[in-house]
């Protein structure tokens, strides 16, 4: 029946209609990677790799119990060991044959320099003027000894191509991670 995960979408032409091409249905899933020692749910924590706290692999395991009727051809994750392990642990929850997870570099978190470890409370008190300037600078802005966020989007951007288009035919791809900043 159309709609189902992995068919390919179907559109009924009549004899009056042109013909169109028919594509695959592909589906990307993006999780955040589970809570983390030092709480990343509340700090700044991006080029800093810290480990899934227990929580955190509760989390991650929740995610892959819901995630168990699905099919991934792919799974991606950046280097840093708090995306890698919650990707095998969702994994853990999901029954198909064993898959490698990627490590792709350019999906790793923004770097928050001074700011790494921080939370935005204590940005606030600490660095009002570079917390001005992150709130009305946008994608311009350079975190204080670390990097542009526009820099990061593209990073990111150019790591989608070869990591993610070329697999995208082979259909569903997981790719555990952060939120971007």
């Amino acid at each position: 029946a159309p709609g189902r995960r992995g068919d390919a979408a179907v559109t009924a032409l009549t004899p009056s209609q042109p013909r169109r091409k028919v594509f695959p249905v592909r589906e990307l899933v993006l999780i955040r990677h589970g809570e983390t020692v030092g709480q990343s749910s509340i700090r700044l924590y991006g080029a800093t790799d810290v480990a899934l706290a227990p929580e955190g692999e509760q989390q991650a395991a929740a995610a892959g119990r819901m995630l168990a009727s699905w099919r991934f051809d792919a799974v991606f994750t950046s280097p840093l060991c708090r995306a890698r392990r919650s990707a095998e642990l969702v994994l853990e929850h999901i029954p198909h044959p064993p898959i490698d997870i990627e490590t792709v570099e350019g999906f790793r978190e923004i770097d928050f320099g001074a700011w790494e470890g921080w939370t935005w409370d204590e940005v606030a008190a600490r660095d009002p003027i570079n917390m001005q300037r992150w709130s009305s600078e946008g994608p311009a802005f350079c975190f204080p000894g670390g990097e542009v966020r526009r820099e990061f989007f593209a990073r990111v951007h150019a790591a989608v191509g070869p990591s993610i288009e070329a697999r995208f035919e082979a259909g569903g791809l997981l790719i555990p991670g952060s939120r971007a900043r």
